[in-house]
């Protein structure tokens, strides 16, 4: 059952970060606020990184592509 509720908890913060950051309540202690927007910070990197992983690799193929047909 531990382990269910875990998958649910990162599950729904996997939902909480793929919208856009909002701590919910101003009246968190900074320090709380601090740790979500650094949370949201590294998830939203991480996507960068492998959207631009993938679009590294696309322009790869189509170089090699078109250095085979310059042959």
């Amino acid at each position: 059952m531990a382990n269910s509720d875990e998958e649910a908890s990162a599950a729904r913060r996997k939902l909480y970060m793929e919208r856009d950051f909002d701590p919910g309540h101003s009246s968190m202690p900074f320090e709380i606020r601090l740790a979500l927007a650094a949370e949201y910070v590294a998830y939203q990197l991480g996507q960068i990184n492998r959207k631009l992983d993938r679009l590294l690799e696309a322009a790869e193929r189509t170089g090699r592509s078109r250095s085979k047909h310059n042959d």
